[in-house]
This record gives structure tokens, sequence and C-alpha cells, in this order.
């Protein structure tokens, strides 16, 4: 079975559970549903007995598991985003990172944020520090949301390496590990099931292979190349599985008895057509620009039109659900029906970085500069 088909064969398990994620945020049997299914092993490379897998083959496989639950299908994206930035060009030096995502589908993560805002991308602080110690490296900050917390192998740390002065490096920490304390703070009204919570890390010890790489401050993850394709494409392949998840209830509840007293159903009505219509315009629209980024990904996409299709795609996932709603009724808002949840879940991913300002200020520059 291809990883899209049991992608997809997950997807009502997924969402039945994440239907109580009001109360339950995070839901560790939907993450373990993705480990038991093997997804996370999609992008390890041929070389060390990997899948090999594309970023068309991620983006499907994110979008099924989003059709089902939004929080479980971004800690997966993050998972594929990491692997592709931490795999690329096969550093001997992480092949144990990918042995053990083939031995027990472990998930990997990055972080480099603490800020409530103000991410790194905008010039946010980074104060968390790696120092060299003898046989190794001593790693001490906190990080703020770090998609999937509870449910992390390993994880990848923006840190300064000595001081200031030494630069950011990227140091990778396998978890659990002693001094690493996770604080489970992740209250907010969607994603909640993504348990993007605050990680502490008080001395960590490392090894020195820990430290994987240096980067000049303020040019962090974005500035990767395969960072700046696979970010942008793979959230906006969660924000259209939500958009399409949200389409199908909406054509469900169409499909019910009509509501004032006639015959038939209540697709016969012409406004219920009318908003259908809204709806598969607006997926239709999201599924194009998708299909045409990954097709050009690697080869004429640019970071800048990566990140608009992630802003584009999200503005029309976000307006699907909402024609939903607004065709389902009073009926879409309370907490036991699925249409909320996909309009708190967008809402929330809303603030995924870039923001819309950071996307156009780097398009228009982009076009203006050719």
């Amino acid at each position: 079975m291809s990883f899209v088909a049991r992608a997809e064969a997950l997807v009502a398990e997924l969402a039945e559970r994440a239907a109580k994620d009001w109360e339950r945020t995070y839901v560790p049997e939907n993450t373990a549903a993705v480990r038991t299914a093997e997804l996370p092993l999609l992008i390890v490379p041929e070389v060390w007995g990997g899948p090999g897998g594309t970023i068309t083959e991620a983006s499907a496989v994110v979008r099924a598991v989003a059709r089902g639950d939004a929080s479980t299908a971004l800690i997966l994206a993050m998972h594929y985003i990491q692997s592709a930035k931490l795999f690329a060009g096969a550093d001997p030096r992480v092949e144990p990172v990918a042995k053990a995502i083939l031995a027990d589908s472990s998930l990997l993560s990055g972080t480099a944020s603490e800020q409530r805002s103000g991410p790194p991308s905008r010039g946010g602080r980074i104060d968390s520090v790696g120092r060299a110690v003898p046989g190794g490296w001593e790693l001490s900050g906190r990080k703020r949301y770090v998609t999937g917390s509870l449910a992390l192998g390993h994880l990848v740390v923006a840190a300064h390496v000595g001081d200031e002065q030494g630069g950011l490096g990227q140091f990778l920490v396998p978890l659990p590990a002693e001094g690493v304390r996770i604080e489970e703070n992740w209250q907010v009204a969607g994603l909640r099931g993504s348990a993007s919570n605050d990680v502490v890390f008080d001395a960590v010890a490392l090894p020195p292979e820990a430290l994987l790489g240096r980067a000049e401050i303020g040019a962090v993850a974005p500035k990767d190349p395969v960072f700046a394709l696979w970010w942008p494409l793979l959230l906006a392949s969660v924000h259209l599985g939500i958009g399409e998840a949200a389409r199908a209830e909406a054509f469900a509840f169409a499909r019910n008895p009509r509501n004032d007293g006639e015959e038939g159903v209540l697709a016969d009505l012409p406004r219920i057509r009318e908003r259908a219509a809204r709806i598969e315009l607006e997926i239709h629209r999201a599924r194009l620009l998708l299909r045409d980024a990954l097709d050009r990904a690697g080869e004429s996409l640019t970071p800048a039109q990566a990140a608009a299709v992630k802003l584009t795609v999200h503005q029309h996932a976000t307006d699907a659900a909402d024609h939903a709603g607004r065709l389902i009724g009073a009926a879409s808002i309370w907490l036991d029906h699925p249409v909320q949840r996909h309009l708190r879940d967008l809402r929330v991913a809303l603030h995924n970085p870039p923001a819309e300002d950071v996307v156009l200020a780097d398009l228009g520059r982009d076009l203006l500069e050719e």
C-alpha cells in the first residue's frame, strides 16, 4: 500500500478522535496511528534504506491526514520539513536519526522561536545558548511553539554557539533527555492537538556531533533552500486538507431532507447549490495553485513564490470553510460539529510564518528586481 493510501485509510478514525479536541487537546492516539502506519518513514533517503519520498508525495500524505485531523497533520508536516532539511546531503552525523525513524517511526521537529510574538524571521531574539564543554556541548534556553513536543524522538534547536558573537547553530537533541522539560501550556483556540508547548533546556549535555551547522544571526531556517520550499508547501497542504474536510461536511449536509416542509433534499434549493459552488471554486483554486507549485518545486519555483502559495491556499481554504459553515448554518458553530474545528484550525494556522506582510515584501522585491 502506498504512503498516500495509508494516510487516506486513517482519515475517518483520526477525525473521530479529533472531534474531542476541545476537551482533550493533544490526542496521542492519532500520533500513534500515524506512526503505526509508518508515515514518518517517507522522507528517509534511499541511501539509508528509506523510501526517499518526494515533496509531492509528502504533500499528498499531509493533505490526507489533515482531512482527518489538522493537528496531527501539522506534526507530520513539521517532521517531513525537518527531515528533508536534515537529510539533504546525507550527512553521516544524522544517519542515527534516519535509523531511528526507520526502526520505530520516530518523529522529528525543529524549533527557533522564543517569544510570544516576533519570530526569528522577523528578527526576534534567540537567547538559547550551546556552550562548548569537555566532551561536547551544554544547551540551555527556552523555546516556544514546539510542534508535537509530546511525541518527538528528536528536536533540532536553534541556539547561539558559545555566545552571540559565535553566531547561530543547529543542535540535534534526542528526546527524552535529562535536562529537557516540556511545559504543557498550549492553550489556544485551534490546532489544539499539535502539542505546540514550551520546551525548556536546562544544561542539557550533548555530544560534539550534536552541532549540525552554523548560520549568521537572522538567517536561521528560512534561508535554507530545502526548508524554504518544504515549509510553505507542506503548510499549504495542511490548509488545503482542512478546507477539503469542510467541503465534505457541507456536501454531506446538503444531502439531508429539506427543512421547509417540502419534499426532497437540501441540495434541491438554489441557495444551497450556490453555496456549494462557492466552496468548490475555492477548493479548485487552492488545488491548482498547490499542484502547480509542487510541479515547479526545485526547478523554477522561488522561495518567495512558494510562500505566496502558502498564503493564497490558506485564504482559499478559509473561504471554503466559511462557505461550508454558511451552507450548514447555526449547527456548524456547535462544538460537536466538525466545521467549527476546521474554522478554528485555519484561524490559528494563519499565524504560522511567514506572515502576509513578509510574503508580500519578499514577493514584491523579487518581482521588481528581476
